[in-house]
């Protein structure tokens, strides 16, 4: 009964030391792991649209999953200008996600929404590839 007491302290306590040291809206990816979760959400304000967040860091070669919930009531895209990073639609409502490969060499990528008037609404953002 002590070994199991003494696991299960080991995994939370494990549990809790990698949830440290996070950015919002990113989950832990270990070596070895899946790519790293970044939440993004569309959000619409009366005439303004947007991104949260609408600056994203990431490093060269890393691989992530934008998991893009749409908070407002229309569809919205999620997609890079450059870079290789795959459009998606999200209905209202929903929670979409791509997966994507940071390119190597450091820079910035714009990410929008492609759907006529959004991206002039507001609806992009920037993911920064550095170290």
């Amino acid at each position: 009964m002590k070994i199991q007491t003494a696991l299960i302290l080991t995994v939370l306590g494990a549990s809790l030391l990698s949830a440290c040291g996070r950015e919002p809206g990113a989950t832990a990816a270990g070596a070895g792991a899946g790519p790293r979760e970044i939440r993004v959400a569309a959000i619409e304000n009366g005439a303004k649209m947007g991104f949260e967040p609408s600056r994203i860091t990431v490093k060269p070669g890393e691989r992530i999953r934008f998991a893009v919930e749409n908070r407002g009531t229309q569809d919205h895209e999620f997609e890079g200008e450059e870079g290789g990073l795959e459009e998606i639609v999200v209905p209202p409502g929903k929670t979409r996600t791509v997966e994507w490969t940071a390119p190597r060499t450091p820079g910035e990528i714009e990410f929008v929404c492609d759907l006529p008037g959004h991206k002039e609404a507001g609806m992009v953002g920037t993911i920064v590839v550095a170290e």
